[in-house]
């Protein structure tokens, strides 16, 4: 079994103090956090799928990350194949949004837990999907467990943290480029009569300061025209 891509004891403590048995996970961002970059290429942009939809699922059982499963959709095993992740338990059969929900659910009964209280982001189940997880699990009480899941990713990994320096360093590049452009470009006159330098990177300065660390406007700033570009 691949190890997980996130911290499952800090997962586990986050459930253990909501009480949640088992969390079921069907957002895209969220997925994509929990399976480590994996997201099926076939609805990148689009989960219609003839009059249903896709909504893929992943299930985690509190301490037990051994029990864990996702199901996917039928021909999702070809996104799966060139890019594994570290649920064991996989289906791939459903075609609709209540179909996933019903063998999400066989995989919840199969857990033995009697009357399982159960994590949902509830903004991101359709309406048949839950009434179908209601009643296949009559005995489970269901909570919103958005917060937990924000939680979990607030707490970045050194390899997130060195991302994130990175991607910050190359858009303060690719910002002071195209103010670099847009300053050897030359003025245009306004209707007073004032030359105006439709410079990014004055904006940029001037938000920033010399140094690039954040400071703010004064209302005098604001009167340039330059700001509103």
């Amino acid at each position: 079994m691949q190890s997980t891509p996130f911290s499952s004891a800090k997962l586990d403590t986050l459930l253990d103090e909501s009480g949640i048995d088992v969390l079921l996970v069907t957002s895209k961002h969220n997925l994509q956090y929990l399976l480590g970059g994996y997201r099926y290429y076939f609805f990148e942009h689009l989960d219609t799928i003839g009059l249903g939809r896709y909504l893929p699922v992943l299930g985690y059982l509190k301490g037990h990350v051994d029990q864990s499963f996702y199901v996917g959709s039928g021909d999702e095993s070809w996104g799966i194949e060139v890019f594994p992740f570290w649920p064991q338990r996989i289906s791939t059969e459903a075609w609709t949004s209540a179909e996933a929900a019903r063998i999400a659910a066989q995989y919840v009964r199969s857990l033995g837990i009697t009357a399982p209280k159960i994590g949902l982001e509830l903004e991101f189940w359709t309406a048949n999907a839950w009434e179908t997880l209601r009643a296949q699990l009559p005995g489970a009480t269901f909570v919103d467990s958005t917060e937990v899941l924000e939680e979990l990713r607030a707490a970045k990994t050194p390899e997130e943290l060195d991302q994130l320096r990175k991607a910050a360093a190359a858009i303060v590049d690719v910002s002071l480029v195209a103010g670099r452009d847009d300053r050897n470009r030359h003025c245009r006159t306004s209707a007073n009569g004032r030359n105006v330098q439709r410079s990014r990177l004055r904006f940029y300065l001037d938000c920033y300061g010399s140094n690039l660390r954040p400071r703010t406007l004064q209302p005098k700033d604001w009167e340039r025209r330059d700001h509103l570009d």
